[in-house]
């Protein structure tokens, strides 16, 4: 499945099929995770753990930042046969992940109490967010590393191997749910234990590899610099941007659903939050795969495979989008019953309302998160950061502090619709502005 010379079509589903099974399994194992939750522990528990997202979306942020970036520079360097200089990033992208795994542990724990003031949770779930919270915290290290190593395994040319870790994570994410939630009633601390040990048990399978004859990715710091680093970094700033804007997004969320709705009100939108995380997995999936097949052919200046990847990719998240709608609109309320007992129903109410507005969402996201990744991809990480930003922060903050001014509450539920909408324009304005000729024209 060599991205310069394979049929276009056989290698963009060779790489995408893995990550997609790999992704969904990931996701399946997320909302069985608030099934669980929702249906064992209750709604102030699902309650507290979307309490607890921002603040992981912030240091994930920073990792998604360096793994990505510096997973695109090495697959440019590899598409320019260049393996030294792709190992050099690879191994220090790694070691600043550890570090920040390290740091994020150390601040969390010590301020713990103000973090889990400014999330918003009140006193009747700030028990369950620090009980959620710090068993993740001290597996902070072993996720961030881990998410560096699952993106230059795929950028190493396995990507079969990262989705199969993807899948065996999960399953032992489900199962130990079912274990330490179900059957011991270990309430959320079973839930973050499975999560910590799920994570650990992928990444086991995964560092073989660099250990392997396969492997074109090394140790090596004896060539490069740390300035290139930052390089990734910069890179790497429009995924940054979109996991720290969502999580800003999520916290603002939280704070008008808690005003307006109470507990009921977050819990309501914690479900909503998990359906479109099961939504857009496709859409993340494929534009992680385009990724390292972009940027290789991009070392390579050959822009008209880029396109023809661009177009496989584009009709596939249509098509993915389509789907997510016509479940929604047919089958919201057994959606909803998935992840709330018989005694939720405020909470029931308040996620049908939801939903039955914010299902167009799925009609424009695909599309834009696919051509962030290809800006990314072709290192242009302004234009991508400013898709990036637009979706997920500026466009759902605008619309969620004025049309509530004149729509109510539905002015509330159509704020993430509205901002898709617009940031779909903003993308295809960009991708026309950079595109594959232009790019590698410049580029030489």
């Amino acid at each position: 499945m060599d991205p310069l010379t394979g049929r276009p079509t056989r290698v963009f589903f060779g790489y995408a099929l893995p990550t997609i099974v790999g992704m969904l399994a990931i996701s399946s194992a997320t909302i069985i995770d608030g099934l669980f939750v929702g249906n064992y522990v209750g709604s102030d528990a699902l309650a507290a753990v979307n309490l607890s997202m921002p603040l992981l979306n912030i240091v994930f942020g920073f990792s998604f930042m360096l793994a990505i970036g510096g997973s695109v520079m090495a697959g440019k360097f590899l598409g320019e046969k260049n393996p030294e200089a792709a190992s050099a990033i690879f191994s220090r992208v790694l070691l600043v992940q550890l570090g920040l795994g390290l740091f994020s542990l150390g601040m969390g724990l010590l301020f713990l109490d103000s973090l889990i003031f400014l999330l918003g949770a009140d006193q009747g779930v700030e028990p369950l967010v620090a009980e959620y919270l710090v068993i993740l915290l001290w597996a902070m290290p072993v996720f961030v590393a881990g998410i560096a190593i699952e993106y230059f395994v795929r950028v190493d040319g396995r990507p079969v191997l990262a989705g199969t870790a993807f899948v065996v994570e999960a399953a032992v994410n489900i199962t130990l749910d079912w274990l330490f939630i179900a059957k011991l009633g270990y309430g959320l601390t079973g839930a973050a234990w499975a999560t910590a040990i799920a994570y650990t048990t992928a990444i086991l399978l995964l560092v073989p590899h660099f250990f392997s004859s396969r492997a074109r990715l090394a140790w090596n710091l004896a060539v490069g610099h740390w300035k290139d680093v930052g390089r990734a970094a910069f890179n790497g700033a429009s995924d940054f941007a979109n996991e720290v804007s969502a999580g800003i997004t999520a916290l603002v969320f939280n704070w008008v659903m808690m005003s307006r709705f109470g507990v009921d009100g977050v819990a309501a939108f914690a479900v909503v939050n998990y359906i479109l995380f099961a939504g857009v997995i496709f859409a993340f999936a494929i534009g992680d795969s385009l990724q390292p097949l972009v940027s290789h052919c991009f070392g390579a200046r050959d822009a008209q495979r880029i396109k023809q990847f661009m177009r496989i990719g584009i009709y596939s998240v249509l098509v993915t989008g389509l789907v997510a709608v016509a479940v929604l609109v047919t089958a919201p309320g057994m959606m909803i019953d998935l992840f709330l007992d018989e005694n939720s129903a405020a909470t029931e109410q308040i996620a049908g309302d939801f939903i039955a507005i914010f299902w167009p969402a799925f009609l424009f996201n695909g599309v834009t998160i696919c051509l962030a990744a290809y800006a990314t991809a072709m290192q242009k990480p302004i234009p991508s950061a400013v898709v990036a930003i637009s979706r997920s922060l500026v466009l759902p903050g605008i619309f969620l502090l004025t049309l509530p001014l004149w729509l109510g509450q539905n002015g509330v539920y159509l704020a993430i619709p509205a901002a898709e909408f617009v940031a779909f324009f903003l993308a295809i304005h960009i991708y026309r502005k950079y595109s594959p000729d232009r790019l590698v024209a410049r580029a030489g």
